[in-house]
């Protein structure tokens, strides 16, 4: 064999090889980035800094969940039955405010929205705008088809997660698409592991200035959220504060951060309200909730029965978590009084015995 037919051979064995690396690639496509599940595979979650872009853009549904961890417990199986929708599931660990503005864009150039069910935590408004805990992968969120390559000859991708999706499908042992990016069964919800895991830190001498975070949730808010529900005046937002325990409070006292944490809240309120097509709820003061620590596995997570009661507020729009613009100001005076007043030191009295 001659050296240029030998080149030949060698240089179309390795095209052949790569179209059929990447026509498995296409058709299995595991993150969903060019089409739902084929050949009436079923979809195999487990990554949703990967798989919501493709989950956003090819899946059937007419509402969404929107929101951090916090809201990751949620079944959709519960809002479609509670306000007769599709509800697709978005959530981020660790969400901040521009992965919902990507998701929230993706979603409305998909489809028509019904509503937008969203769980906003304190965090990603105050923290700095454009920061992130996750490194997101620009090529599953841009719309270059040239850096496509980073997932059709992704060695990772196709021996782990593409793999996995043939593998749990010939088994039969996919898990439903409502349990996507659930956590609940696999923690304990107790007051004896949630102050195990609390560090409690001093509180702090002097307070923070209530503007300390005004930039910061100015540009979350005004860039990242409004613009949608602005632009999107047929589609319904349910937006709530989740139910922190009452540790979180104790955090914020030893940050020296409650003045400007309540001037977050109050302004990203007043902003809020001011859309028609905004239902807006609080669970921050749900003391019943916040105070009974095996609600909890940390100082912030909360089990998915505090879900399905947070899901039963909204669906019945209960007067006693509803924020209007008569009640909100009286509402987070009264957890103010709540955070600062609480007698921490019974509470954590016996974590601080054993140190």
């Amino acid at each position: 064999m001659s050296y240029r037919r030998y080149l030949k051979l060698l240089l179309g064995s390795l095209i052949a090889g790569l179209a059929l690396w990447a026509a498995a690639m296409l058709l299995i496509d595991p993150y969903f980035h060019y089409h739902k599940p084929w050949f009436g595979m079923q979809p195999v979650i487990t990554d949703n800094r990967y798989q919501n872009p493709g989950m956003a853009r090819h899946f059937d549904y007419d509402s969404i969940i929107i929101g951090s961890s916090m809201t990751e417990n949620f079944r959709a199986s519960w809002f479609d039955a509670a306000f007769d929708c599709r509800t697709l599931k978005l959530s981020y660990e660790a969400g901040r405010t521009q992965n919902y503005a990507y998701i929230m864009r993706t979603a409305f150039a998909a489809q028509e929205l019904k509503y937008v069910f969203f769980g906003l935590d304190i965090d990603p408004l105050l923290d700095e705008f454009g920061k992130d805990y996750f490194t997101v992968p620009e090529y599953l969120y841009d719309k270059n088809p040239f850096n496509d390559v980073k997932y059709l000859f992704n060695k990772t991708i196709l021996l782990t997660d593409a793999a996995q999706m043939v593998l749990q499908n010939i088994q039969g042992m996919v898990e439903p698409l409502d349990e996507a990016y659930t956590w609940d069964d696999e923690h304990e919800f107790s007051a004896a592991g949630t102050l195990a895991s609390y560090w409690d830190p001093p509180l702090a001498e002097t307070e923070l200035p209530a503007d300390y975070y005004l930039e910061n949730y100015t540009r979350n808010l005004g860039e990242n959220i409004l613009p949608y529900i602005a632009a999107h005046p047929e589609t319904e937002f349910y937006i709530y504060y989740p139910p922190y325990s009452i540790l979180f409070w104790h955090y914020r006292l030893s940050v020296g951060d409650v003045d400007a944490v309540m001037q977050l809240l109050t302004d990203t309120t007043k902003a809020l309200l001011a859309y028609e097509n905004v239902r807006l709820y609080s669970f921050l003061d749900a003391a019943d909730i916040i105070t009974d620590l095996d609600n909890y596995k940390d100082y912030t997570h909360h089990s998915a029965e505090i879900n399905r009661q947070i899901l039963a507020a909204l669906a019945a729009d209960a007067a006693e978590y509803r924020l209007t613009e008569e009640n909100y100001q009286q509402r987070f005076a009264a957890l103010e009084e709540l955070a600062r007043g609480y007698d921490y030191d019974s509470l954590l009295a016996a974590k601080r015995a054993a140190q």
